[in-house]
């Protein structure tokens, strides 16, 4: 075929045979992901719209209107379907000219396009005019596919996302553009073209090469979809002439006998040609879709589904019946998630029309309770379509709202589209449930009214039947805040927490959702994301937007300046709704409090978050309450934020000496008296969490009078619970972050002015002794929890105390070494937290996202002190970190992964060098284990190698040499007799490939070295590998001297590569077996691969292991003697050479093949 466009995206693909395409499979093969049939890439190409009654069937140029002229010159020397593969208006001139060649010689032009048929079916067999002629279709259809079988073909339909796009839109405007010529020549009935192009699409549609199917079964559909179009223009037609004829005929006067016969007439012909083109559709439908929909390929089904809707949504006359419609709600049910959201398009595309919906009652009340269900699809789109179309069916009362309850848990979605999807479902009933209470509410006292009341108290109670609690109330405020306007209402909603309206009476439970409620919309309308990585955060908007986000801020604080503190009153004895309130402070403009003359106002705020710091225990309310006053006292202007200042250092004195006391209290008390019932441990363990909630948000409390007295006493109660003094662990936790924020507060309160010797030494000293007893406690028998904490905290401080962090500053005297034995301690309770996750793994129970996230945070904690070097001369830990990437999950993995690519920038050869340690240790641990574990240690290391491979890749200008590399392990190799040359073989496969000829003379010198006095002998089965290696560096140093000969003589061009279709286990398609004997062989051929004579053995960690095998092995396949130790060694590092990536495990990969 010649060269086109589309040639240069051909990829080499097998052909799939399936025995029996008609059957559904119950089970996903294993070559990869199903396509998918996006909804922009249905099989119809969009049209422009033109007024009804004045469709032109003539086909338009999408892309060059009015250029025929010009561009008829590029159809020259172009086939049919290299004119639709180069698109670019192209397609119209195209069918135009072959319109004139039917004319001429009607089989020849239909041999053209039977041609192209095959062409995008990937077999480029032109069909000549004598097989025409014939009509023997079956032959035809068997011979193609005996040839693609047996030779290969092309697959058109591959590359990028936007190539296949506009491949498939230039093949289906092609068969539009073809039906409409052939509609306007009047060929469509006169049985000859359409009947030869629907027998070969049928003929196709139903072969075992499943690329066969897929593009006949599209170009089958889009036929029928264009004849639709045909027959809607001709009943067009047809309706206008027989009006005209009625109008002639009520005329009075006889002389318009001409007329009418000529109108009779002409309703003849129109419905003559209805009923031929209506013909080829039930054609169509019975031979094409009737087999197809239920193809056991799901690009095929999907073709088949999405074709359906189109035909439904353009003639619902006559294929909007319970007939046709019984395929899209047993779709809806597919397999395929692909055809599940086809099917669930094109229903959503008749929903929307009401007129519709009277025709489809009886299929919705048949299949409702298969939407519903799909409700908790596995697939996110499949669930966001569905609960789009139920959402219309809500609006046509077709479903109640306790039918799609289970719509509520996916408002809790992370993902963005499917909660936004639920989100207007729920709005949807929520706008039904209030137009149905609206009337047991007045007009409200303010601008709010009944129906604000009526949402609200929906909102409120749906969100008690959900959970109540502020993450539920975050997630339905996201999804819902632009749709109802009674989320901004801020007036109603104090009134209702105040209870000033009868009507809007709430119980405890509501009261506790309405004020969720009110804190969540209070931050989404001030501009605060509420969900998401970014929750929390203040996201970035227009101009227009900020001033939407100023003003809801403004009416906010105007109306909670009136209602918050007599709302905090009110419900301040409830420690659950302490939270929200202090939130809806930390949400105003406090600009406005001295703008509109509110001190008082600002005075009661900040001294009723005090009382409820001090009075409440719960850890969430004290958090709430020191992040309202510290907020204050950042925001406050002037005077006010000088009076907050005061109160909060009031506070914090009054509590640092109330720790002193309990502190002395504590340590005084006796082992059996150290529980939580008692009064004095208990004030302990409040006073701590307040300390750090103050700290850890942003108040410095270190210039406090009594501060450094107060911290002397915590790090007393820390050296007794590590001399094992058995304190509750959620005590020493908090002691545990009180005293590390405080050492953090000193460190980064320190400056060149007034950084001294002396309060250098008691920073340094304090920080030694705080390393001391978080060692202590990691290696007691402390609780896990209690062991975490303290991990996590002696991380931080050996990463920002660091002797290299400040190498070369004024705070130099401040830094630390960390001993081994605290490096030790830190590494072993890292690994602890890996082992004790990965015994879950073993159990086959799965991880949940917080056992994910706790050993990403212990690797990371750990890892990263080796990229910002606060630990020196001790590699061994970053190589027990590069073993551990054997078995640890994907996450901690990535982690690993991006800390080498830091090290790569910052530290190249420790990290080399330690790459090269944890081969070799893993290698040793191979070499050691037992039979038992022999299997999966052989594992661990092939995947170690793969990492370290792809690491000597991707480091760049700054890798090691190859002669260091091999150097290294060549030394290795043999430095304990021939326990570890089969190292050679594993290790160094790679690095051999790479070697250059002039490098492998120096190689060879380096291995003559390292062997000598040893004599190793060719025959000895221990030195094969070094023999190996040997022999193929010899070869390779060779190459320098024969390079120059081998150019002058080869004088012969490059041969194109050919692509090959070969299967791996099926050579001709008359060959079959049973689904069971095709798997065993399937896995025997992936075992035992057969060799050809001459062929070169795959590598044992190659890439791209290619399976050629011919037929008459088929049945000798396990019984081929398999390649020598030392063959497999030899051969290895030739084939690695040939590859452009690092090797990798085999098992994982396998060829795209054509199915």
């Amino acid at each position: 075929m010649p060269a086109t466009r589309r040639s240069a995206r051909n990829v080499e693909r097998k052909v799939l045979v399936d025995k029996h395409p008609d059957e559904v499979e119950e089970k996903i093969e294993e070559d990869g992901p199903p396509k998918k049939i996006r909804k922009e890439d249905g099989p119809s190409p969009k049209k422009k719209k033109t007024q009804e009654g004045k469709k032109s069937l003539e086909p338009t140029t999408p892309n060059g209107a009015g250029k025929t002229t010009d561009r008829s010159i590029e159809l020259k020397g172009l086939s049919l379907d290299e004119a639709v593969q180069q698109g670019d208006g192209l397609v119209e001139l195209a069918v135009k000219e072959w319109a004139k060649r039917y004319k001429e010689n009607r089989s020849s032009a239909v041999a053209e396009v039977l041609s192209l048929v095959n062409v995008f079916c990937g077999c480029p067999a032109k069909v000549t005019v004598e097989q025409v002629r014939e009509g023997d279709t079956d032959s035809l259809v068997k011979n193609l596919v005996d040839m693609v079988v047996e030779d290969g073909g092309e697959d058109l339909f591959v590359g990028s996302a936007k190539e296949k796009r506009a491949l498939r839109t230039n093949f289906l405007e092609f068969w539009d553009q073809l039906a409409r010529q052939a509609f306007a020549m009047g060929v469509v009935s006169d049985r000859y073209l359409v009947d030869k192009i629907l027998d070969h699409v049928v003929g196709m549609s139903g072969a075992i090469v499943r690329n066969f199917r897929q593009v006949a079964t599209l170009a089958g559909v889009q036929l029928c979809t264009s004849f639709i179009k045909c027959c809607l223009s001709l009943e067009n037609s047809l309706e206008i002439s027989r009006k005209q004829l009625n109008a002639e005929v009520r005329k009075k006067n006889k002389s318009n006998s001409n007329s009418i016969s000529s109108l009779e007439k002409t309703i003849e012909e129109l419905q003559k040609k209805l009923s031929g083109i209506q013909f080829y559709l039930k054609d169509t439908y019975t031979r094409i879709f009737a087999v197809r929909y239920r193809d056991r390929d799901e690009v095929t089904r999907s073709t088949c589904v999405d074709g359906l809707g189109q035909w439904i949504k353009l003639y619902p006359r006559e294929y909007l019946k319970d007939e046709y419609v019984k395929y899209l709600g047993w779709s809806v049910t597919d397999k395929d998630a692909g055809v599940r959201g086809c099917a669930l398009d094109a229903l959503s595309a008749l929903f929307e029309d009401e007129e519709n919906f009277t025709s489809l009652e009886l299929f919705t009340s048949n299949f409702k309770d298969r939407f519903v269900e799909l409700i908790m699809d596995v697939d996110n789109q499949v669930s966001a379509k569905a609960v789009q179309m139920l959402t219309r069916l809500i609006q046509l009362m077709a479903l109640e709202a306790e039918e799609v309850s289970p719509v509520y848990d996916l408002m809790l979605e992370e993902s963005g589209p499917l909660r936004k999807a639920a989100s207007h479902l729920v709005h949807t009933v929520l706008v039904q449930n209030v137009a149905a209470t609206t009337s047991k509410f007045g007009k409200g006292k303010q601008e709010g009214g009944g129906r604000v009341d009526a949402e609200l108290k929906c909102i409120v109670d749906l969100l008690v039947e959900q959970g109540n609690d502020s993450t539920v109330a975050a997630y339905f405020v996201d999804g819902l805040f632009e749709k109802c306007e009674s989320m901004i209402q801020w007036d109603r909603m104090s009134s209702a927490l105040l209870c000033e309206d009868e009507s809007m009476k709430l119980t405890e439970e509501q009261a506790t959702a309405m004020l969720f409620l009110m804190a969540a919309c209070a931050k989404k309308a001030t501009g605060i994301q509420l969900v998401g990585k970014e929750a929390g955060q203040r996201k970035s908007a227009a101009k227009n937007q900020k001033e939407i986000w100023r003003s809801n801020k403004e009416s906010l604080t105007v109306s909670m300046i009136k209602n918050l503190p007599n709302i905090i009153r009110q419900h301040q004895v409830d420690v659950e709704k302490i939270p929200p309130m202090m939130q809806v402070l930390q949400t105003l403009d406090l600009d406005m409090f001295s703008l509109k003359r509110q001190e008082k106002v600002f005075n009661a705020l900040i001294n009723l978050a005090k009382e409820s710091l001090l009075k409440h225990s719960a850890v969430d309310s004290i958090s709430a309450c020191s992040g309202a006053l510290l907020y204050c006292m950042r925001e406050a202007p002037g005077d006010l934020k000088s009076e907050c200042t005061l109160l909060v250092t009031e506070c914090s004195v009054d509590l640092l000496s109330k720790l002193i006391k309990y502190s002395d209290e504590l340590l005084a008390m006796k082992d059996e008296e150290l529980h939580v019932d008692e009064p004095g441990v208990f004030a302990f363990y409040t006073s701590t969490v307040r300390l750090y909630e103050l700290q850890h948000q942003g108040y410095n409390l270190h210039a406090l009078e009594k501060a450094n007295s107060c911290f002397d006493k915590l790090g007393k109660v820390l050296l007794d619970a590590a001399e094992g003094r058995p304190y509750m662990d959620q005590i020493i936790q908090y002691v545990v972050v009180n005293i590390l924020d405080q050492l953090l507060w000193r460190l980064r309160g320190m400056s060149p002015e007034s950084a001294d010797s002396r309060s250098m030494d008691n920073l340094k000293g304090d920080c030694e002794q705080f390393i001391a007893s978080l060692e202590s406690v990691l290696g007691s028998n402390a609780s896990l929890d209690l062991k975490d904490t303290c991990y996590r905290a002696l991380t931080d401080i050996l990463l920002l105390f660091g002797f290299e962090k400040h190498r070369g500053t004024f705070l130099e005297p401040v830094g630390t070494q960390p001993l081994e034995s605290t490096v030790k301690a830190v590494w072993k309770h890292c690994l602890s937290v890996m082992e004790r996750h990965r015994a879950q793994v073993s159990a086959e129970e799965e991880l949940s996202n917080e056992d994910v996230q706790k050993c990403t945070e212990s690797m990371l904690a750990c890892t990263r002190l080796l990229v910002f070097d606060a630990i020196i001369d001790q590699d061994w830990l970053l190589v027990e970190a590069l073993r551990s990437l054997t078995w640890v999950t994907q996450a901690v993995e990535d982690v690993i992964k991006h800390i080498c690519q830091a090290m790569k920038r910052t530290n190249p050869d420790r990290l080399w060098s330690a790459c090269f340690g944890a081969l070799e240790a893993a290698f040793d641990d191979y070499q050691s284990s037992s039979k038992k574990e022999k299997k999966r240690k052989k594992e661990e290391l092939a995947h170690l190698i793969h990492f370290v491979n792809a690491q000597y890749r991707t480091f760049g200008s700054n890798k090691p040499s190859i002669l260091k590399v091999l150097d290294r392990g060549i030394k290795f190799a043999v430095s304990d007799g021939t326990r570890r040359v089969e190292y050679l073989e594993h290790a160094l496969v790679y690095f051999a490939s790479k070697v250059s000829p002039i490098e492998a003379k120096d190689i060879l010198q380096v291995m003559e070295q390292c062997v000598e006095g040893s004599n190793p002998s060719t025959n000895s089965k221990a030195w094969k590998s070094f023999v190996a290696l040997k022999e193929y560096l010899v070869e390779k140093s060779q190459e320098a001297t024969n390079a120059p000969a081998a150019l002058e003589n080869n004088t012969d061009t490059p041969q194109p590569r050919k692509i090959s279709f070969a299967n791996e286990y099926t050579a001709s398609p008359a060959y079959t077996r049973s689904e069971q004997e095709h798997n065993t062989l399937d896995k025997d051929m992936r075992q035992h691969p057969v060799q050809e004579s001459g062929s070169k053995r795959p590598s044992l960690f190659s890439a791209q292991r290619k399976l050629e095998m011919p037929s008459e092995s088929l049945d000798t396949a396990a019984d081929e003697e398999r390649p020598s130790h030392f063959e497999v060694s030899k051969r290895s590092y030739e084939d690695a050479g040939s590859e452009e990536d690092p090797p990798e495990p085999a098992p994982r990969h396998r060829r795209r093949r054509i199915r």
